[in-house]
Parts: structure tokens; C-alpha cells; sequence
């Protein structure tokens, strides 16, 4: 949902760090966007 909006919006998805984080006992990763001025 996060990344459709940002998308929408120009962004282009440059990256994804995997498992840096825990919420409620499963593994977060991370998406890396950029929208070039």
C-alpha cells in the first residue's frame, strides 16, 4: 500500500534490506525509494 502510494507519486523503488527488524514476532524489511528532483 505504502509503495503503490509512493509510486503514485513518482518514487522509483531502489532497493529492499531484508529482515532488519521484528514486530509482533515476524521479520520487517525495509524499501529503499528515491524520486529524483
Amino acid at each position: 500500500a505504502s509503495i503503490a502510494l509512493h509510486r503514485r507519486h513518482g518514487f522509483t523503488l531502489v532497493g529492499v534490506e531484508r529482515e532488519v527488524g521484528r514486530k509482533f514476532g515476524r521479520w520487517l524489511d525495509v524499501a529503499v525509494m528515491q524520486r529524483l528532483l
